[in-house]
């Protein structure tokens, strides 16, 4: 039993393949979903995502994004993906080191929104492909 897996970034279709599941960080919490899913659309948080085949385990880390879900096929559309195996562990941990330290130090006021939205992305992004790379 499989379900169609399909991963498109705004570069174009990162991955398309039968999966028996795929696990995905939802907006609410993680959640799995299998062959015969009931349909619904979910928004998807930074964090890690795993597919699951006959052979194995994979894990990416994703960004935000969106999951449509059918019976027959997931259609995940996030701005990234990078397979756990393509981290550059040693960038994520520097970016996820800077955008902390940033966000310690920038003032909580409104003139600092667009900053510090940025800089969690960023750090939401680090800890995603650290996440995923742990996993690997």
């Amino acid at each position: 039993m499989s379900i169609e897996l399909v991963v498109v970034t705004p570069e174009g279709e990162a991955f398309s393949g039968p999966v028996d599941e795929v696990v995905l960080p939802g907006a609410a919490g993680e959640f799995g979903v299998l062959e015969n899913h009931e349909r619904f659309l979910s928004a998807l948080d930074h964090g890690c995502m795993e597919i699951r085949t006959p052979e194995g385990s994979g894990f990416s880390a994703v960004s935000n994004g969106f999951a449509e879900v059918t019976g027959e096929k997931v259609v995940v559309m996030v701005d990234s993906v990078v397979e756990a195996g393509d981290v550059d562990v040693r960038a994520a941990t520097a970016t996820q080191q800077e955008a902390s330290d940033e966000l310690a130090d920038l003032p909580d006021d409104e003139s600092n929104a667009a900053r510090r939205a940025d800089l969690q992305d960023a750090l939401d992004r680090a800890n995603a492909q650290l996440a995923a790379a742990e996993k690997a």
